[in-house]
């Protein structure tokens, strides 16, 4: 796949659905698909996340959450389910970073490029941890390593219009 991929324009292809989500999805429409019939909700005061478990996005298993904010999809948060249970449980640092860079191979396969690394950070003794990311005109692709929780995500982050009193995700 390359730049005409869906996920180029922000677009998040459910496989075993076939459902599309797009960039700022307003949560009633996100509500109406058949994939969030069984989900897990989490409701905050102006924010909501919902756990949809282990779904295939273009050909790859992932846990995914919708996060929103207000009523917009803010970002989607995938973590790769690797096929062997060993690889899941217990926590291990280096089964971590190995899951950080599947997701950007991930990444790499699925639109043709890379992720950059962060700016800032080309002294960091850590690179495997850097946050890499590309940019795009709705938003953005991150791929993170959060050594405080101690887990990787791809996280797929919009551009949304924000008020004074929105906090970023």
């Amino acid at each position: 796949m390359s730049d005409s991929s869906p996920l180029a324009d922000g677009c998040l292809l459910i496989d075993e659905t076939g459902e599309v989500i797009s960039p700022g999805m307003a949560a009633y429409d996100f509500e109406q698909l058949q994939l969030v019939r069984d989900a897990k909700y989490r409701d905050g005061t102006h924010t909501a996340t919902v756990n949809l478990g282990i779904r295939h996005v273009f050909g790859q298993p992932f846990t995914i959450a919708f996060n929103f904010l207000k009523s917009r999809l803010a970002s989607i948060d995938l973590c790769l389910h690797f096929d062997d249970p060993a690889k899941d449980k217990p926590w291990d640092y280096a089964i971590e970073i190995e899951r950080k860079k599947a997701h950007e191979a991930w990444c790499r396969r699925v639109l043709g490029r890379p992720l950059e690394p962060m700016k800032g950070y080309e002294h960091w003794d850590k690179q495997d941890e850097v946050q890499r990311l590309l940019e795009f005109p709705w938003g953005a692709i991150r791929s993170i390593y959060d050594s405080k929780g101690g887990f990787s995500t791809l996280r797929i982050v919009y551009d949304l219009p924000r008020s004074s009193n929105d906090k970023p995700i």
